[in-house]
């Protein structure tokens, strides 16, 4: 019996650390996050911005987005600001970056601010079977679109390293203007 209590007692401190894997970098922004505009971006308007996010994979295999959310986040200077560092450049409109889901999972960026308003200034959406998603009345203006797309593999079939690589996949994001109640058709791809 007292054999036990000590092994619990030694086993019970680690409880806590389970999921604080790997390490967290703090990044200090410059930019004031301004609520007022971000949450006056996403007031309705007349644009819906259409798209589909996948992944290609080991050059014959396509992930897509499929039952994931896709988020809408206005351009605004905070953000563009934390999209910078979460990326490693700021998304374009032209191309998608990609924070792969060893950053996204081993390498935490956590942002000094960090008000809770930011994360209730965005819309969400989810995406069809087919990797598409829609957000409807969206007002003119920019804003980045992000989508996760993360999957695990067996390490024995996938001839992969095993645990680190089981994780596979990243979180996509392109930028996206509307103007004139218009936006292009949006593909985040990799």
């Amino acid at each position: 019996m007292r054999k036990a209590v000590i092994v619990l007692a030694l086993v019970a401190p680690l409880e806590g650390c389970v999921g604080k894997v790997g390490m967290s970098t703090a990044i200090n922004l410059r930019a004031p996050f301004d609520a007022q505009a971000a949450s006056g971006q996403l007031e309705p308007g007349s644009a819906t911005i259409n798209g589909s996010a996948f992944i290609n994979w080991l050059d014959d295999r396509v992930v897509t987005c499929a039952g994931k959310e896709v988020h809408l986040t206005p351009a605004t200077e905070y953000a563009i600001e934390r999209f910078s560092h979460m990326y490693g450049t700021t998304p374009t409109y032209t191309s998608t970056s990609m924070r792969s889901v060893y950053k996204v999972m081993y390498r935490r960026q956590v942002f000094f601010p960090d008000p809770f308003t930011y994360k209730l200034n965005a819309r969400s959406t989810t995406c069809n079977a087919r990797g598409e998603f829609v957000f409807h009345d969206v007002k003119d203006g920019d804003y980045f679109v992000t989508a996760g797309i993360y999957w695990k593999v067996d390490p024995i079939t996938a001839d992969i390293n095993w645990p680190m690589d089981t994780d596979q996949g990243g979180s996509l994001a392109k930028r996206v203007s509307v103007a004139n109640g218009q936006a292009d058709h949006l593909v985040l791809s990799k």
